[in-house]
């Protein structure tokens, strides 16, 4: 496992590029409307500017794991899994082997998205 990206409420565009590129000195840059912030050598952190980010499993950080399968087995023995179609929350109740996604909530209802690619 590795962390794939962070996403969190980042304020506007401006608001976001002016204190991660300007006050913090980090490469931005814009994809599909969204600010995403460069960490290292890769482009890890994703600032949206959606209000309703705060809640709804928006704010969240991703793991990219090689079998998500096997794992969405094994945790979905445990608590609710579920996705994010059309700003939704959609539970998922039967489990594909080809999954390439799935969020859980911690013990303190902070999302975590599972990925793979």
């Amino acid at each position: 496992m590795k962390i794939d990206h962070i996403t969190y409420f980042g304020g506007t565009r401006e608001e976001a590029k002016k204190f991660y590129g300007n006050i913090l000195g980090l490469e931005t840059k814009l994809v599909d409307g969204k600010v995403w912030v460069k960490i290292g050598d890769e482009y890890i952190i994703h600032l949206t500017i959606d209000e309703e980010a705060k809640t709804g499993g928006k704010c969240h950080f991703g793991i990219y794991v090689q079998n998500i399968g096997e794992l969405a087995q094994r945790v979905q023995k445990n608590t609710e899994l579920f996705d994010i179609i059309d700003g939704r929350e959609i539970v998922l109740v039967k489990i594909d082997l080809k999954l390439k996604q799935f969020f859980v909530r911690d013990l303190a209802g902070n999302s975590i998205e599972f990925i793979s690619y």
